[in-house]
């Protein structure tokens, strides 16, 4: 019996350790800008896009990016970038210059 709890116990913490580390391997990028403009994130090292959309109140919030580094950007021309480091599990503020 007691062989059956320990692998129990070791298949149940095999997935939730899984489950952790999965979860830490993404951040999120945020910011303000202007009200319901379109913002265009882009990983340097994949060429990945994602683009997200400010609220109301002109806060944006692209999550779940994996690690690297990021270009942030109004979407018009022309735009100017901000470069925006993503780590797991953390958040990382950015400021757009203004065009």
């Amino acid at each position: 019996m007691k062989i059956v709890h320990a692998i129990l116990f070791a298949v149940a913490f095999a997935a939730f350790g899984t489950v952790a580390v999965a979860a830490a391997s993404t951040g999120t990028i945020r910011g303000n800008t202007k009200p319901h403009e379109q913002i265009i994130v882009v990983n340097e090292g994949s060429g990945a896009i994602v683009g997200v959309m400010s609220d109301s109140s002109g806060h944006f919030e692209a999550p779940d990016l994996p690690e690297g580094q990021y270009n942030v950007a109004r979407a018009r021309i022309p735009a100017r970038t901000t470069g925006a480091p993503v780590f797991a599990g953390r958040v990382t503020d950015v400021v757009l210059p203004e065009n």
